[in-house]
């Protein structure tokens, strides 16, 4: 059953990223990058670090990042939100599977000083779509220059908007409507904090909104699922990454599945990288 060893990494996976401390993860990261840092790298961290600032009250960030150079750089310090890659072109786009937290939103032509607020727009639009961000959430926008092309030597303007909308919080399944619990589950003005590894709240334990995971899947492509329907049902489960594996068969075997497998992705409007795994020595 590939699809449902697939769909329980995943499961797995998000789970796994709330027990993260990020605070700690970010200042680890930081303090093992070399210093100084270049322009573009300074201020791409600083989403990670208003993610850890802001918590619950971050929905996600928006990168315009055409070339995949300063998405990845957001992706290196591990933001606690999904992380929406604006970008033109198709392998940047397909690369976003292999990279934490990265989603990709592909536009038709690169973006520019004149159309970047309306593209803003539409990938706030596709945040909420895609469950990427709550309405009303706070959003980092790391987009260009006035003047200066979206290219990896263009240092990035950095700005917080609001996504449309009013977000209303969901009452917890195991809290009572009208009693004290399901005051206290919803509010975060008092939290229970029960210490492992990490701080996680009561909040988050019952809260019926689970988070987006940002970690990918990468499912090696077997004879159990090289037919469509297999294909399909990956996909839907959370496979990120279709990996074929050179050591076995033979190129005009993967072919076929590989050729099957664009198809598929294609008929389901999906997002998925594929992989070469190439024979060795």
């Amino acid at each position: 059953f590939p699809e449902k060893a697939v769909a329980t990494m995943a499961a797995i996976a998000a789970n796994a990223e709330e027990g993260v401390d990020r605070c700690q993860i970010y200042n680890f990261i930081r303090d093992f990058t070399p210093m100084p840092v270049g322009s573009i790298e300074a201020v791409v961290s600083c989403a990670a670090k208003t993610a850890v600032d802001l918590s619950a009250a971050l929905g996600c960030i928006v990168v315009f990042s055409e070339l995949g150079f300063r998405a990845n750089l957001a992706s290196k310090y591990r933001p606690a939100v999904p992380i929406v890659v604006v970008t033109s072109l198709d392998h940047v786009a397909r690369h976003t599977n292999t990279a934490y937290g990265q989603y990709a939103f592909k536009i038709p032509e690169p973006a520019d000083p004149e159309t970047e607020t309306y593209w803003t727009a539409r990938a706030l639009l596709f945040a909420l779509e895609h469950n990427l961000c709550h309405p009303g959430a706070k959003v980092v926008i790391i987009g260009g220059v006035a003047g200066a092309t979206n290219t990896v030597n263009s240092i990035p303007s950095y700005r917080i908007l609001d996504a449309p909308g009013i977000y209303k919080r969901k009452v917890a399944q195991h809290a009572v409507p009208g009693s004290e619990f399901a005051q206290f589950a919803v509010q975060k003005d008092h939290k229970t904090v029960s210490l492992r590894a990490t701080a996680i709240s009561l909040e988050e334990v019952f809260s019926p909104e689970a988070p987006k995971r940002k970690t990918k899947i990468v499912c090696t492509m077997g004879p159990a699922c090289w037919d469509e329907e297999s294909v399909g049902q990956l996909l839907d489960a959370g496979m990120s990454v279709a990996r074929f594996n050179f050591s076995h068969g033979d190129h005009e075997g993967h072919q076929q599945v590989l050729d099957r497998v664009r198809k598929v992705i294609t008929e389901k409007g999906a997002n998925c990288a594929c992989l070469l795994d190439t024979k060795g020595p």
